[in-house]
């Protein structure tokens, strides 16, 4: 059952965010061009304003840095796991060399079953 909730601080619109996020990566499709990255920034504006008005401006200008800054270590965690073109070029090339050595190995015992009789 769906159970509709109002906001009413910070923390319940960050939860509202990461839930939002973990469903775009169960998608596992890019969504790119339905502008979802520019709807988060624009909250994530919002967001500073309020730390701004609660915190000041030097602590909410730190603590945006620290979080961009592991975003951006996530990121970039995230990205060392992914294949290049290259990786999968070169995972492609390594196949069919060994579909090939499979298949003339094959040849060669039934040549040899062959001439054997």
């Amino acid at each position: 059952m769906i159970r509709l909730e109002k906001i009413e601080d910070e923390n319940g619109l960050d939860e509202v965010r990461k839930m939002f996020r973990e469903y775009l990566e169960e998608l596992n499709e890019n969504l790119c061009f339905q502008s979802t990255e520019e709807e988060l920034v624009s909250s994530e504006i919002k967001f500073y304003d309020i730390l701004r008005e609660k915190l000041g401006e030097k602590e909410a200008e730190t603590f945006m840095q620290v979080l961009d800054e592991t975003v951006q270590r996530k990121v970039d965690s995230a990205k060392s796991n992914l294949a290049t073109k290259e990786d999968l070029h070169q995972t492609k090339i390594d196949l069919i060399k060994r579909v090939f050595a499979f298949w003339i190995t094959l040849l060669l015992m039934i040549a040899g079953l062959y001439l054997k009789k």
